[in-house]
């Protein structure tokens, strides 16, 4: 149960609802070929550890975005 949550809460995919293992391999692919990176600077926090979370919108329908669901921002160090 580890792994698929992993996958999944890092913006990636859990495929294990099968053994036909040519057939997921070809759905990884198939989810890799229309691929976009985002980027930002995240500003520093006060305390260690301090969660964000994270929403990406896609204008347009029928499209999904997998995507890291947030992230820990770490004090800055001098």
């Amino acid at each position: 149960m580890g792994l698929p949550v992993l996958a999944v809460q890092s913006g990636g995919l859990a495929l294990n609802r099968s053994n036909d293992v040519a057939g997921l391999l070809q759905e990884c692919v198939t989810e890799t070929v229309p691929y976009y990176e985002m980027a930002f600077d995240a500003a520093a926090s006060d305390k260690a550890d301090e969660y964000h979370s994270l929403e990406v919108r896609i204008a347009k329908a029928g499209l999904t975005a997998r995507t890291r669901e947030g992230y820990y921002v770490q004090p800055h160090r001098d």
